[in-house]
């Protein structure tokens, strides 16, 4: 793999006018307005990560099953080592 790697023609979204990008040793390096006026053929977008968490399963033992949304936040908060949430 190049150590590094510049992409031509980059629509950056919230930033006006097309772009180069150059990447190297896999971080962004440098964002310049395009030299040559042209269409994007490329669209940057941040890292897309799924970051959520099941509140039914989440910080909770297996061998428990809440019954309720309300269950699973206090043995959540429980675990975190906070009574934040708990419903009594």
């Amino acid at each position: 793999m190049p150590k590094e790697v510049t992409i031509t023609a980059v629509a950056i979204p919230g930033r006006n006018g097309i772009f180069d990008v150059t990447v190297r040793n896999g971080l962004i390096a440098a964002i310049r307005p395009a030299e040559r006026l042209r269409e994007a053929s490329w669209l940057a977008l941040p890292g897309l990560a799924n970051l959520h968490a099941h509140a039914d399963r989440a910080y909770t033992v297996q061998s428990f099953r809440p019954r309720s949304f309300a269950d699973a936040l206090a043995a959540a908060a429980s675990t975190r080592g906070g009574d934040r949430g708990a419903s009594r």
